[in-house]
């Protein structure tokens, strides 16, 4: 592994050069021999491919000219961060599936009709800690609480070493989805199932009532 020092002429770089892929970690930026993913073809992956080929094939042939026209108006009216960190604008078929994808693992119907821009929303902020009498690893308060028609969307990592401060995935299947109804504190995994000695991250999103998405939102818990 290399470690490269970024000057005046490059201030960042990430993704894949010929063999070569670059990225960055608490420590900064770093490149690696690029190798082939393992693709183990678990349920969870199979629904989501499943879900973005429907949604692709949703935009295409079911939404009117109109329909289409309205995502699109959004995404040019919508910039979002890249990797790394710079503003840029995705397609509009992009931020269709981006809003839909949600909506579909919360049981919530499909948005022909794209929200008024823009197309991100604040996220509530999360309190997340080891409960001191049940030892459960909970999400104890959200503010602002999730409202009727509006969904958190919450994964948690396996556990980690408390050395580790940064963490991009994967994640633990299911993903939990919160609404108005889901009592507070919520339980993320139960004492008898958490690792001591171990952190755990924490990566929340949200949804408001209109099908505006936030940016993904970060915890992590140590259980020493």
């Amino acid at each position: 592994m290399a470690i490269l020092l970024l000057g005046q002429i490059a201030s960042d770089i990430r993704g894949s050069i010929g063999g070569t892929t670059y990225a960055r970690n608490r420590s900064g930026a770093y490149a690696r021999n690029r190798t082939v993913p393992v693709d183990p073809a678990t349920v969870p992956q199979s629904d989501a491919r499943l879900r973005v080929s429907t949604l692709q094939t949703y935009f295409r042939t079911s939404l009117s000219a109109a329909e289409r026209q309205s995502w699109r108006d959004l995404a040019s009216a919508t910039l979002f961060p890249n990797r790394v960190g710079q503003p840029h604008q995705l397609s509009a078929i992009n931020l269709f599936i981006r809003t839909n994808a949600l909506r579909d693992v919360a049981g919530a119907a499909t948005l022909d009709v794209a929200p008024a821009a823009p197309a991100t929303t604040a996220a509530p902020a999360l309190t997340c800690e080891i409960d001191g009498v049940s030892g459960d690893l909970e999400i104890q308060t959200v503010a602002p609480s999730v409202q009727a028609g509006e969904y958190l969307f919450v994964s948690v990592s396996p556990p980690q070493s408390l050395n580790r401060y940064f963490y991009k995935g994967p994640w633990t299947s299911p993903q939990r989805v919160l609404t108005s109804a889901t009592a507070i504190p919520y339980v993320l995994i139960d004492t008898a199932d958490l690792v001591t000695g171990s952190a755990y991250f924490i990566k929340w999103r949200f949804m408001g009532s209109t099908g505006r998405v936030s940016s993904e939102f970060y915890a992590r818990v140590e259980n020493p």
